[in-house]
């Protein structure tokens, strides 16, 4: 009797993996639609960018740079000037290629409170930073000195930093986070929900310097991380 699964198991993969392969779409499909790639601004070059987002109200484009500096175009395929919205070279920290200026994100309320937030490796120490800066409409840029540090949090190794930054539906800002580094999550940090590390962060921006949403699942602190 204990042979029979064995046997039954030897008939049927080789079945369904026929099947499988065999699976084509129908000859009817209408044919797939022809891509190209263009150079959507072909007079611009950028160092290491690592995102780009169009600017709230502005038919401009907004380009993160890893080192360090957001730069601002107008939205047209002959642009061929940039401004620079925002330089913090001089606080990032760039020890490995996985660190820098990893994301950013305008405020859904940009046109009325002119917020950018940022997530940056910053050091010594290595850390993280989630950081506020206001526009100056009269400079046409985001001053250092506006600066607000929202979050900040260590990194015990170069790389697995994350960098995302997304405002949800809900107005909160979500902040991808990574598991700290190392080989193979060394630290345990993915199944430990008292670090930030390996998490997806929720917070309110209306706080100071921000809020936990009531409805975080760790909102009470008790059995791990509120954000």
């Amino acid at each position: 009797m204990s042979s029979r699964p064995t046997i039954l198991l030897l008939v049927v993969l080789p079945a369904l993996f026929a099947a499988i392969v065999a699976c084509e779409p129908p000859s009817t499909t209408q044919p797939a639609t022809a891509w190209r790639l263009e150079i959507a601004y072909p007079k611009l070059t950028f160092k290491e960018p690592i995102q780009c987002r169009p600017i709230p109200s502005q038919d401009r484009i907004a380009v993160a740079e890893k080192q360090g500096v957001i730069v601002a175009f107008a939205d047209q395929q002959e642009a061929s000037e940039k401004t620079t919205l925002l330089d913090i070279r001089a606080q990032v920290l760039v020890e490995y290629q996985e660190m820098g200026l990893l994301g950013f994100v305008f405020s859904p309320n940009f046109a009325s409170d002119g917020h950018l937030y940022v997530n940056y490796t910053t050091g010594p120490p290595r850390a993280t930073r989630i950081a506020r800066f206001t526009y100056d409409a009269k400079r046409g840029s985001f001053p250092v000195e506006s600066q607000k540090i929202l979050l900040s949090f260590s990194q015990p190794f170069v790389n697995h930093n994350g960098g995302g930054l997304q405002f949800g539906p809900d107005g909160h800002l979500y902040i991808g986070v990574g598991d700290g580094g190392g080989a193979n999550d060394p630290q345990g940090n993915g199944q430990n929900p008292r670090t930030l590390l390996a998490k997806m962060l929720r917070i309110d921006v209306k706080g100071d310097p921000y809020g936990i949403p009531a409805d975080n699942p760790f909102h009470d602190g008790q059995s791990g991380r509120a954000e």
